[in-house]
């Protein structure tokens, strides 16, 4: 399992001259795993899915319109930091999954509900 990281830190980590992503820290879980971290933070969650490493992250935010109870972030992860295959999309309070290009009309439609 060690060996793992060194490669997933490769993916991850970059610097340039206008910006740089490393890792802070990590923790390997299982897929059930109930774990916690401070309000602030928005973990990055990967698991390997068809021969390539995916990245997730799930954002919170209280800020959200209602009914956006969370945004989450989907890519595939490639060396220094490069990412491909970028979806994005909402849940919501009823457990809709809705993509990012359908979000607007879906939060107009519960408006008007």
């Amino acid at each position: 399992m060690r060996d793992g990281i060194p490669t997933l830190k490769a993916l991850i980590e970059y610097k340039n001259s206008a910006s740089e992503e490393y890792v802070n820290f990590y923790s390997v879980v299982e897929d059930d795993a109930t774990w916690f971290c401070d309000e602030w933070e928005t973990p990055y969650i990967l698991s390997w899915e068809n021969n390539t490493w995916v990245c997730r992250q799930v954002e919170s935010d209280v800020s959200f319109r209602k009914p956006v109870v969370s945004k989450v972030t989907k890519y595939t992860l490639g060396m220094g930091g490069d990412k491909s295959d970028l979806l994005v999309s909402w849940v919501m309070e009823n457990g809709d999954i809705i993509p990012y290009k359908d979000v607007t009309d879906y939060i107009k439609g519960y408006e008007q509900a």
